[in-house]
């Protein structure tokens, strides 16, 4: 197909559908110039496999020690519970936190980003309130330069019952994906 036969309509739909697939090849254009094929960086998905205690007016690590998915293998669910992407860009990521019930006075949810408080959503109730049970998430677009940056999911709060409880499966958890290069 040459330029010709293009402005002169010679090449029509009946001719694009019968086109073999292995003539198909390369790179699409994407809007910012960037190639479409191919995804870079990691994705994953990671809960709570089971319930926590927690201490008051302390952060706590949440132990996502399950994972729904980890494309890369980027995400440790074994001992330190956090997202060490390989692949350098911005990340997409969502937290969520459920404690059971009891007397709340306030409670955090966070990320930090190699070891200290980057992000996070924040309750506090001016007074001691009886809950049920307690939901708190956000999202957040992290930079990561790539092998060395990590990700962990940490809560607080302050309360007055005897105990709180981390709940375990997907109302804890915390999952995200490449979305862009830095």
């Amino acid at each position: 197909v040459d330029s010709a036969e293009l402005i002169d309509g010679a090449v029509d739909d009946s001719h694009m559908a019968a086109m073999a697939a292995s003539k198909l090849t390369g790179a699409l254009p994407a809007i910012d110039g960037a190639s479409l094929t191919g995804i870079k960086g990691a994705a994953f998905n990671a809960k709570a496999g089971s319930t926590l205690g927690l201490s008051n007016i302390t952060w706590t690590k949440v132990p996502l020690n399950t994972e729904n998915y980890d494309s890369d293998g980027c995400f440790d669910n074994a001992t330190n519970y956090r997202f060490t992407p390989t692949t350098a860009g911005y990340y997409k990521i969502f937290a969520s936190i459920r404690v059971t019930a009891g007397a709340v006075r306030a409670l955090q949810v966070g990320l930090y980003k190699n070891g200290s408080w980057i992000q996070g959503n924040y309750s506090d109730f001016g007074v001691t309130t009886t809950i049920g049970h307690l939901s708190k998430t956000f999202s957040a677009i992290v930079p990561f330069n790539g092998s060395s940056d990590y990700i962990e999911l940490y809560v607080w709060a302050q309360f007055n019952s005897a105990s709180l409880t981390i709940q375990n499966g997907e109302d804890t958890s915390m999952s995200g994906h490449w979305i862009k290069s830095l």
